[in-house]
């Protein structure tokens, strides 16, 4: 299995996890996840299941159809896809709320100098970040092409204390064979692991 810290091109804040010694990671007293969508096209509607974690500490979506793939018979359209979620949560009168990380698992396999790209989009009050991981064929199979990313944020990139906030998250996939067209690839997000944080205001 491959397993990847993406490149994060805009870190919320730069603090060391160190610093917060009061953090939590189980849901305080009155924390609620009011609503989560999702949407895009790699998402229709039915596709994508969520679950909670038991302390609410973790959310994990389980994605049928997000894929994205490119060869000589495939439909062109298919080459470049992405999924917007949105959590949206009531954080208690006393605490901030962020992700601690974020990660997934899926299938990169590529033919010879197909270029893959897994790019993800974040954004919490105003804050964004992003990051991608590359990836060059030949990929296959039979080379561990089983991935799982991981994209952390520090944990000061956190709310105002307590209130109404939205978290949104778009990861996308790309595959990009004109090097050599006659090459196929695929790259799928199977499923994302959302692990949130809380410390004491």
């Amino acid at each position: 299995m491959l397993d990847l810290k993406a490149v994060l091109l805009i870190a919320f804040v730069s603090l060391p996890v160190l610093a917060l010694p009061t953090s939590s990671s189980s849901g305080p007293p009155g924390f609620n996840i009011t609503s989560l969508t999702y949407a895009g096209n790699a998402c229709p509607p039915g596709s994508t299941e969520f679950f909670v974690s038991n302390d609410r500490s973790a959310i994990t979506g389980v994605f049928s159809d997000f894929f994205a793939e490119t060869g000589p018979s495939v439909d062109p359209t298919l080459n470049n896809r992405s999924c917007q979620v949105s959590l949206n949560v009531h954080v208690p009168v006393g605490y901030r709320f962020s992700a601690a990380n974020i990660a997934y698992n899926g299938l990169v396999d590529l033919g010879d100098e197909v270029v893959a790209n897994f790019f993800a989009t974040y954004s919490l009050e105003g804050r964004k970040a992003s990051a991608y991981s590359p990836y060059t064929g030949p990929v296959s199979s039979g080379s561990g092409s089983h991935y799982r990313r991981t994209d952390e944020f520090d944990f000061d990139a956190q709310t105002t204390c307590g209130g109404d906030v939205v978290l949104y998250v778009e990861p996308s996939l790309k595959v990009d064979n004109t090097a050599i067209p006659s090459e196929s690839a695929l790259l799928t997000a199977d499923t994302i692991d959302l692990n949130l944080f809380w410390r004491k205001c």
